[in-house]
């Protein structure tokens, strides 16, 4: 008799502790993110729409300014950033024109389309500045500050140049490596069809005189 009673008891505590515990586990609450962690997770949200939109060869890995998908983003503007005047940028452009024997007018129609001169421009890709240098390409470069107007348009200029030796002096085809990437210009084998990319050789095509050949 008194082990049937203390059966029952044992029994009873049991399911009390049972009914006691939660049916589920409690939800791990998520960490705040820094603003640097939320500039990352919004670029690849954004670089994903961008290859959904265009499936590979003109969606693959690269991004504009030859930066892959798993590019970290790059640093973020300063909080006062206004923007400059063209006639504030020409003595840079003109330098860096000469420079890298690249035609002026060409690097201005480029800076022009790129931010309409807002030196802390951002794009949804993440390329910064007056040019819009991606993190790799002005890591590449060895720009510390692509929010400033120097060093952006210095290796803007740099890049433009490279672009146009790699296309033989093909204002087109340098434009569109310059916008979309290398790889999709020379999987396309000229400017690719994507319709941004074409808008935008031709909106600079149209503001350029005939450029300074490259030496």
């Amino acid at each position: 008799m008194w082990i049937l009673i203390f059966l029952v008891m044992a029994m009873g505590v049991f399911g009390a502790e049972e009914a006691a515990k939660p049916k589920y586990p409690p939800k791990e609450v998520p960490k705040p993110m820094n603003s640097f962690e939320r500039q990352r997770l919004s670029v690849e949200r954004q670089m994903q729409g961008i290859r959904e939109s265009f499936p590979p060869p003109f969606g693959g890995q690269a991004a504009p300014m030859v930066a892959s998908s798993a590019s970290a983003p790059g640093p973020p503007p300063p909080a006062d950033c206004p923007p400059v005047t063209a006639a504030a940028m020409r003595p840079i452009i003109d330098r860096e024109a000469t420079k890298q024997k690249v035609d002026a007018g060409l690097v201005r129609a480029v800076v022009e389309a790129e931010s309409a001169y807002s030196p802390c421009a951002v794009s949804p890709v993440g390329a910064m500045g007056l040019m819009q240098l991606m993190p790799a390409t002005a890591e590449s470069l060895q720009v510390t500050d692509p929010y400033d107007p120097n060093q952006n348009i210095t290796a803007g200029t740099q890049y433009l140049k490279q672009m146009l030796e790699r296309y033989g002096g093909d204002i087109a085809k340098a434009l569109a490596a310059y916008n979309a990437g290398p790889a999709r210009v020379d999987a396309a084998g000229g400017v690719p069809p994507i319709p941004e990319t074409q808008e935008y050789v031709r909106k600079i095509m149209g503001k350029i005189g005939p450029p300074r050949p490259v030496e």
